[in-house]
């Protein structure tokens, strides 16, 4: 009943399933690798800005290092003006907005295609597993089917089932 809601999802019919399952997750893969990295580079940009930022804030406050000083408390309550002018006018802050932006699209991108990974994925194991089932029988090992038959019944349980054997 997987094997075929999956292929119906996928738009796939016929014997080739399979290896054109296995050809999207590969596909995927790359993908996802692809934006790991575009996600990590964004992720060094932003740092980059949001960095340089503090530093010229805590240049000028020297007290903001610790938040825990009567200075410290006095910006950001009774001064938080001031302050927070300052963060807005810094050159670097619509930069690391931007970067954030789009490390934030390309995040969103990734859980899309993480969801997509693993559908296909969920579609090779459950082939695999019949495959393994079918050959199981034809081998005539009862104590193996069984075993098989336990191991796929946990599978598809709760955590907390036990399997023996």
């Amino acid at each position: 009943a997987i094997l075929e809601g999956l292929s119906e999802q996928f738009g796939l019919s016929g014997d080739a399933r399979y290896e054109a399952v296995e050809k999207a997750a590969a596909a995927i893969e790359k993908k996802r690798a692809d934006l790991l990295k575009q996600y990590n580079d964004k992720k060094r940009i932003s740092s980059g800005h949001r960095n340089a930022i503090r530093d010229d804030l805590l240049e000028r406050w020297p007290d903001l290092a610790n938040l825990m000083t009567p200075q410290s408390v006095k910006l950001v309550s009774e001064s938080s003006d001031e302050f927070i002018k300052a963060v807005e006018a810094h050159p670097r802050l619509k930069p690391w907005n931007k970067a954030e932006k789009e490390r934030d699209a390309i995040d969103e991108e990734r859980f899309k295609l993480d969801k997509e990974w693993a559908r296909r994925i969920r579609f090779l194991r459950a082939h695999n597993n019949v495959v393994l089932a079918e050959n199981l029988r034809r081998l005539g090992n009862a104590d193996d089917l069984a075993r098989f038959d336990r191991i796929q019944e946990a599978e598809s349980g709760g955590i907390g089932v036990e399997v023996d054997g």
